[in-house]
């Protein structure tokens, strides 16, 4: 009579558990560490309690991966949502971005790129040349006092070339500013002027310069040349 109750009380524990298979059933703890194992299964211990066939013992419970997604989901709004600037930065930004710069352009805030006047310093002098040597012809001047103005010229180039030099080298070594912003731009124009005066001035002692450096043969015309 025992043997006959223990047998009823195991079938009838077996029927329990075969018609609410979720009393027993494990989640995630698959023996060949499997990850959502599908439908049949691997191995002979395939469970699907919930019907989305992939075994139980390869993935988490429902209630699980119901808060798994919605913190997946929480992550990603919260990714998606701008991030709110301070006031004041968000003040300052409004001020620079929505009004209009109405500042006029004016020569002092315009950017400024340094230039240069050798071709007009040079075609002026060469001008000014050409047009003494036909009054020199035409008798109108002669040739000594020709020569006499373009010495000038040439040693006024000399000065304001020199001295704006030094002013450059004060600003530059020293950190001592004696003149403006337009010293270098003095410079460069005074030595430009100084060079071609220089063309001049070499053209009149040509002779000179070639027996100076043995280029022309002859004593008797070395000798004569001034």
């Amino acid at each position: 009579m025992g043997n006959k109750m223990k047998m009823q009380a195991l079938i009838a524990v077996f029927t329990v558990c075969a018609a609410f298979p979720a009393v027993y059933a494990s989640w995630n703890d698959c023996v060949k560490e499997q990850v959502n194992c599908p439908r049949p299964g691997e191995c002979g211990k395939y469970t699907d309690t919930d019907n989305d066939n992939i075994c139980d013992h390869s993935q988490p419970s429902p209630e699980q991966r119901e808060a798994q997604a919605a913190n997946e989901q929480d992550t990603r709004d919260i990714k998606l949502q701008p991030r709110e600037k301070p006031p004041e930065i968000t003040a300052r930004a409004d001020k620079y971005v929505d009004a209009p710069d109405k500042t006029p352009l004016t020569a002092s805030n315009k950017r400024k790129t340094a230039r240069y006047r050798a071709v007009e310093i040079g075609s002026t002098l060469f001008f000014l040349y050409f047009a003494g040597l036909i009054a020199v012809k035409r008798g109108k001047m002669s040739i000594s006092v020709h020569r006499k103005i373009w010495n000038i010229i040439l040693l006024a180039a000399f000065i304001v070339a020199g001295f704006t030099g030094l002013l450059l080298v004060l600003r530059v070594n020293y950190g001592i500013s004696v003149a403006g912003a337009s010293t270098l731009s003095w410079h460069v124009e005074a030595g430009v002027a100084m060079g071609v005066v220089s063309v001049f001035h070499v053209l009149w002692h040509l002779n000179y310069y070639i027996c100076a450096l043995g280029l022309k043969k002859g004593v008797d015309k070395c000798e004569n040349a001034d």
